[in-house]
């Protein structure tokens, strides 16, 4: 498969014109998770991977201007030009077409294009939060003409032909689960609304019997339910998002045919395994703006960027220590690094000075792992010698440049 052994998304001709997808691995939109800290993490770690916000409600967005200029800086990467431009798509949650609208203009008058990709229309999450206040979130799947009308309304707003409109929803709510029912969403979306890519969360949702976190598990997976759809709409887009938990098993869909994957737990649990070696598998034919970095130099990126945040906007401390928490997830001492830096948040010193001081229970062969290089052989028994480092001992002339 001659586009996935160049690592960059997927041509079709036909009603979409010749279009690259290039959306191949992205990053779920998780409340209270893919805020902009944790986002700029994950931009340092891989600089294609497609990065979702947190769901932004549209009366949270047009109540007043204040508001909505702090809620969109909130979803901002920010440093670009340090971090590497990637795309970030915004995902928006409502279902009055005119407030939609409405909150769409919001978004263009705060850069629009300049911040964001693509918007994403949530008619997938089940949360009480969502789902339970009247049509909204996994709810409107019910209503794909109102879809189609808020997708519409959206565009409008933007105003703005180069940022798509795209959905995300899953295969079904409750007893209406059948596949007849899901071309039908899809189809009378794309065809009213002009949505050619939709984010698929292959299980159904069930209201009002299962929590968010159940409606992750207790439902069965129906990836079929996506591969029929590619054949059904061959001019559509469509990625797979639950129950993939690695870079392994998303290339395995890719390979199959999948347009894209999605990954959202995965990344928030383990962010270095699941982003290290997303630019070199899947976008290999992309260039390289800048090099590629350890997970010690990356550190000490963060720490810099934390100490901005925290003095010139008042950050909270342990919202931007949270990111890192599971940056070693699976290595050596990554308990005690864990521990560490809770012991130095709770001391009020700059995130900076914690992470400085947490890496030192964690080992050189660690800390300077590159994305895509193996852990050596040695860690358990240079482990056992002692020997500890901090950030400040490896200066930055050891970021290494992709070959």
């Amino acid at each position: 498969m001659e586009d996935f052994v160049l690592g960059f998304g997927v041509e079709m001709g036909s009603g979409l014109g010749r279009t690259v997808f290039g959306e191949r691995y992205a990053v779920a939109p998780m409340l209270d998770v893919t805020d902009r800290h944790f986002r700029t993490m994950c931009r340092m770690i891989s600089r294609h991977a497609t990065l979702y916000t947190e769901m932004a409600v549209d009366n949270a967005l047009i109540r007043n201007e204040e508001f909505a200029k702090r809620a969109l800086q909130a979803l901002e990467v920010v440093n670009e030009d340090e971090y590497g431009v990637g795309p970030v798509v915004l995902q928006l949650g409502g279902s009055e077409p005119e407030l939609m609208r409405q909150a769409a203009e919001v978004v263009a008058c705060h850069g629009g294009a300049r911040l964001f990709s693509a918007v994403n229309l949530n008619c997938g999450c089940p949360s009480d939060r969502v789902a339970g206040r009247g049509c909204f979130g996994a709810s409107l799947m019910r209503t794909p003409e109102r879809v189609a009308k808020v997708c519409c309304s959206i565009r409008e707003g933007l105003n703005d032909p180069g940022i798509p409109v795209t959905v995300k929803c899953r295969i079904g709510v409750d007893d209406d689960d059948s596949f007849e029912s899901l071309t039908r969403f899809v189809d009378t979306v794309h065809r009213y609304g002009d949505v050619n890519h939709f984010v698929i969360h292959a299980r159904k949702a069930i209201l009002g019997g299962l929590n968010p976190k159940q409606n992750r598990s207790v439902p069965p997976l129906k990836y079929e339910y996506v591969d029929r759809l590619m054949e059904t709409f061959p001019n559509i887009f469509f990625s797979l998002n639950g129950g993939i938990k690695s870079i392994d098993e998303a290339e395995g869909h890719l390979r199959r045919g999948v347009h894209g994957v999605m990954l959202g737990r995965a990344v928030m649990d383990t962010p270095w395994h699941a982003l290290a070696e997303v630019d070199s598998r899947l976008y290999s034919n992309q260039p390289r703006a800048l090099p590629l970095w350890s997970r010690r130099e990356i550190l000490h990126r963060y720490g810099e960027y934390a100490d901005r945040q925290q003095s010139e906007e008042g950050q909270s401390q342990y919202a931007l220590a949270k990111p890192i928490l599971n940056f070693f997830h699976g290595a050596p001492r990554n308990r005690a690094f864990k521990q560490e830096m809770m012991r130095m948040l709770l001391t009020g010193c700059p995130v900076s000075t914690c992470i400085q001081t947490a890496v030192q229970v964690l080992h050189d062969d660690v800390l300077d792992l590159l994305p895509g290089e193996a852990p050596s052989t040695n860690v358990t028994s240079q482990l056992r010698s002692g020997a500890q480092h901090s950030l400040e001992e490896i200066p930055t002339t050891t970021i290494r440049s992709a070959v």
